[in-house]
């Protein structure tokens, strides 16, 4: 058993060296939406005076303006501000999460389908390494590692933001700890992080799919990704039942926790957002994609094992 773990610790090593820009792409996005958000700044204060800000958010589904006078808010306005303060966090959350997707898209369908195309498969053949620990240590990258980092990154990314606006509130009069108080950002930040392992539990399935497709494509293994899930989306408007297509794209998005995020400003506050949080691990869908993610990455396994090239 130690010897398996440590073969699986120098496969994740192998991974993160082949992979190396996959895993840097956080870092640089957060680097660039940090500096976008610097540069912006800089131009609202040129054109605005110290004492006065403009701030665009939306609420609701109308997109309003606010020209406020920082030494004299209401607490209407401070209300307002903060949601304007708290949008900024989620808009960077949503942002790293299409970038995740797309990370996670790329790395699945690619780190099974690439060695065998370069043949380099056939050198880690060659190593005391099971194929079993080569599709685990994927399959670590992809349902654990990319998914941390990428929110990690997120926060990190969204608290700078946040702090630089903080800073020229704070400086300008207004009182940076009744906007934190109205933005619920210490509570967003938690429910983030404890969304995450539910998050891993529930894309877990179309991960072990797109590896699975990774591991038996013989040519194009995202088309192979996208015709299968889509000829059940047909079979389902006619009608028929559904599950595949329930299974690995009904779940993707993060509705448990863009339903608990809303909760947070009513009766119950964050132990009740949890607790919507953590409901899906009551429902039998969450662990039938868990049995449905093994069957993929036991079948990309025993793929592995008897083919080695695509020719």
């Amino acid at each position: 058993m130690n010897s398996a773990w440590h073969n699986i610790a120098w496969l994740l090593r192998r991974e993160t060296m082949e992979h190396r820009r996959l895993l840097y792409a956080p870092a640089i996005l957060g680097g660039v939406v940090i500096g976008l958000n610097l540069i912006m700044l800089v131009i609202g204060l040129i054109n605005h005076t110290r004492t006065s800000i403009r701030i665009q958010f939306e609420s609701g589904s109308v997109l309003n303006a606010l020209a406020l006078k920082l030494n004299t808010l209401d607490p209407g306005e401070m209300a307002d501000l903060g949601q304007a303060i708290a949008l900024l966090l989620l808009a960077v959350l949503l942002l790293f999460l299409l970038a995740f997707g797309a990370a996670t898209l790329n790395y699945a369908l690619g780190c099974l389908f690439e060695e065998r195309r370069d043949r380099s498969i056939l050198f880690w053949k060659s190593l005391p390494t099971t194929d079993g620990q080569s599709v685990a240590a994927k399959a670590l990258i992809a349902m654990l590692a990319l998914p941390v980092l990428y929110t990690v990154a997120a926060l990190i990314t969204g608290w700078v933001t946040i702090s630089t606006y903080l800073l020229l509130l704070l400086g300008s009069g207004a009182s940076a700890a009744q906007l934190l108080a109205e933005t619920h950002l210490g509570a967003t930040t938690a429910l983030t992080l404890a969304a995450l392992p539910i998050y891993i539990l529930t894309i877990a399935p179309v991960t072990g799919w797109m590896m699975l497709c990774s591991a038996v494509s013989r040519r194009h293994p995202m088309l192979m990704a996208i015709l299968v899930p889509a000829l059940f989306a047909v079979l389902g408007a006619l009608g028929l039942p559904n599950p595949v297509w329930h299974l690995l794209v009904g779940q993707i998005l993060p509705t448990g926790y863009t339903a608990a995020l809303s909760s947070l400003g009513h009766a119950g506050g964050f132990q009740h957002a949890l607790a919507l949080l953590y409901r899906p691990l009551a429902t039998l869908d969450l662990w039938l994609g868990l049995v449905f993610a093994v069957a993929c990455l036991v079948g990309a396994t025993v793929y592995r094992h008897r083919c080695t090239t695509l020719v």
